[in-house]
């Protein structure tokens, strides 16, 4: 494998399009776990997520270069 990927090989499909995502929340581990979720999940899966935890900002960067915050 490689350990120095983020998330494995295989599921790197499932990030496409992200080039980078950033969640602030009340704890490390939270911001942490919202952030790794906020990059997979794409722009679409974000707005939802905030919607659903209005407790978290998230700035996420596709790989088009549009800013979605």
């Amino acid at each position: 494998g490689t350990p120095w990927l983020p998330v494995p090989p295989e599921h790197l499909a499932l990030a496409a399009g992200v080039a980078s995502a950033s969640v602030t929340a009340a704890t490390a581990a939270e911001a942490d776990a919202m952030s790794t979720a906020a990059f997979v999940l794409g722009v679409a899966g974000t707005e939802r997520l905030l919607r659903l935890k209005p407790n978290l900002d998230a700035i996420v960067l596709p790989t088009g270069g549009e800013v979605v915050r």
